[in-house]
């Protein structure tokens, strides 16, 4: 296997010496460059080179046709390059494969589409499947189109995945870029012409090139961790690219310094994006045809990357994410994966002036959406709005800039606020696709999505605290809606026994304390019976009304009992729209539904258009 000696680029080559100036201004470029593909009437007007195709997998059918749809929405709208062909696959039905597996079956029906002409093709690949339950505000529609506050038509995620890889297009052979849907990288990048002698990166190589950061050691032990051969190591460069000893995982402090991952005065090399070349796509189909149907979670970047390096090793493959043992499919597979890469060649492209950038839970959406003034985030990296593509109904606050020096801390996205004289904040909070006709007071750390309200009673939102309404399929066929909520805390994917119900925690308490508020006398109510184990994924503690406005007050009736409100205005809990309520809606009201629930009869179509006309609506004031 050729190795590819370590080449740096040093800052004193570099224009920009402050590294956060330099990233702030390059990401300004990349998305200015990304809207002329993005407003141009035929994306081939313009001189930069663009994928050849997006794919991006999803998790089920269902979620394939609603990555579909709002990807139609997008390209009619002319929020999205229109010239270029996107495809979503979905997963093998009831089957969990991972990214791993999903980027097998990828390749398997691209190469059955194209065929040969595939290992022409550079392709950009969007893991985006999966259920979101860190962020169940991304659960229904995805957390690729999770919205960001920056960009007119209002930026998603999955803009800033197709701005932020344009650079290494220019230096880049046929194959493949992977990324997930949930983390974003900036950086500063030299964009030396590539057939100058001072261009030392390149895409071009055969095998893998994977994307680095500059991290902490404590950062390392949850991610990624690439051994580089530090003798050769350039302090003072902004760029280093060369080849790799080996791929560590999820790491100790401890492992990190017996495998010499980590540099003296840097750090260590932290993982992101990665690239394969063509003649790897041609192996993973062959592979995938072997072993298929799969039966266990593939990783791409545990079971792919950990087999490649000049010091790898087969050490890995006994040990699981999650449990002591791997299984025996799953360290099959690895030894199978690992006799067929681990004399490819795998070069890194190490970004000294970057940051990679987490979104996937509540916590840290919230952390990178709000401006800081304790640290660096993404807000300040991407020059991130406070209300973005929103109108703030001003009074006595004055013009919107005030609002903005009022509360620095909340971003408001997509959203109406006609009330902002009665509107407090008391921390960092998100509001994203809202139409907020009622006086509202924030607390910290909160995040409000798709919720419509329309009232006079003063509407407090506990800190902590997620809300988001929903339009589901009701057992009449018509469209209903529901407003979900969970403490910031909660932890929806942990599972209990039926027999241990009583000490799920919701809101910071335990489930069993809280029956009298959700109105039921034992907790396995809120379960079905097939249930064999009891999470607040499937805890059915959601009410169906036939408006939006009710369904958030309803919830936030009970959100605000459970946080220790004793004396709640009965108007809260009571005041409706106007229009009269059938008897139909009686009936509708005794639905409860969980998450797993409305993510099954969600109604995309709905909440799209609900969207659509609240863009109106914030134009027309």
């Amino acid at each position: 296997m050729a190795f590819t000696a370590l080449k740096c680029l040093r800052a004193e080559s570099v224009t920009e010496v402050n590294e956060e100036t330099a990233i702030q201004k390059y990401m300004k470029e990349l998305l200015t460059q990304y809207n002329l593909f993005r407003n141009a009437a035929t994306c081939k007007n313009c001189k930069v080179p663009f994928w050849d195709l997006v794919a991006i997998s999803a998790r089920n059918e269902e979620q394939k046709k609603a990555f579909e749809l709002q990807i139609e929405k997008k390209i009619g709208k002319k929020e999205l390059p229109s010239d270029f062909p996107y495809a979503v696959f979905s997963d093998p039905e009831d089957t969990k494969i991972g990214n791993g597996g999903s980027t097998f079956h990828v390749l398997d029906c691209l190469h059955a589409s194209y065929g040969g002409a595939l290992l022409e093709m550079r392709i950009l690949l969007i893991h985006a499947g999966g259920s979101s339950q860190r962020l169940p505000t991304a659960s229904v529609l995805g957390k690729l189109f999770t919205p960001l506050p920056i960009g007119d038509p209002i930026y998603q995620m999955l803009d800033l995945k197709l701005a932020l890889y344009l650079p290494f297009l220019k230096r880049m052979a046929p194959g493949i870029l992977v990324t997930c849907s949930d983390d974003i990288e900036t950086f500063w990048l030299d964009d030396i012409n590539k057939d100058s002698p001072d261009s030392i990166w390149s895409f071009e190589e055969r095998g893998f090139v994977a994307l680095a950061h500059r991290s902490n050691v404590e950062t390392g032990e949850n991610h990624g961790v690439y051994v580089l051969p530090y003798a050769n190591f350039d302090l003072d460069a902004v760029v280093t690219f060369g080849g790799c000893l080996q791929v560590l995982q999820k790491p100790s402090a401890k492992t990190m310094d017996l495998k010499g991952a980590i540099i003296e005065g840097f750090g260590v090399c932290t993982d992101s994006v990665f690239y394969f070349s063509k003649e790897i796509v041609s192996k993973l189909i062959g592979f995938y045809k072997t072993i298929r149907p799969l039966e266990c979670e593939v990783d791409a970047y545990q079971d792919f990357l950990q087999a490649l390096g000049t010091n790898a090793n087969m050490d890995y493959i006994h040990n699981a994410r999650n449990k002591s043992i791997a299984s025996k499919k799953l360290t099959n597979i690895r030894q199978k994966l690992y006799l067929l890469l681990h004399n490819t060649p795998l070069n890194v492209l190490l970004l000294h002036w970057s940051r990679f950038f987490h979104l996937g839970t509540c916590s840290e959406y919230i952390e990178n959406l709000t401006f800081s003034t304790n640290k660096r985030n993404l807000f300040q990296d991407l020059a991130f709005k406070n209300v973005a593509c929103s109108k703030i109904v001003v009074d006595n606050l004055g013009k919107n800039e005030n609002v903005v020096k009022k509360f620095p801390t909340l971003t408001v996205m997509h959203s109406i606020i006609q009330q902002s004289n009665c509107l407090s904040c008391c921390g960092p909070a998100v509001i994203e696709y809202c139409d907020l006709n009622a006086p509202v007071s924030i607390g910290e750390s909160c995040l409000l999505s798709g919720c419509y309200v329309q009232c006079v009673t003063p509407v407090i939102i506990p800190s902590h605290t997620l809300m988001h309404t929903i339009a589901v399929n009701s057992s009449e066929c018509k469209v209903c809606f529901v407003t979900v909520a969970f403490g910031m805390d909660d932890d929806l994917k942990m599972h209990y026994s039926t027999f241990d119900a009583n000490s799920m925690v919701y809101f910071g308490r335990r489930m069993g304390n809280l029956l009298s508020y959700l109105g039921i006398k034992n907790v396995l109510e809120l379960f079905d019976e097939k249930d064999e184990v009891c999470a607040l994924w499937n805890a059915k503690l959601f009410t169906v009304y036939s408006t939006p406005h009710e369904s958030f007050l309803s919830t936030l009736s009970h959100v605000l009992l459970i946080n220790g409100v004793k004396e709640l205005d009965p108007k809260l809990c009571y005041e409706v729209q106007s229009e009269e309520v059938d008897d139909d809606d009686d009936y509708e009201k005794q639905i409860r539904l969980s998450m797993a629930d409305i993510v099954k009869c969600s109604h995309i179509q709905t909440m799209l258009e609900m969207r659509q006309n609240l863009h109106q609506k914030i134009i027309s004031f």
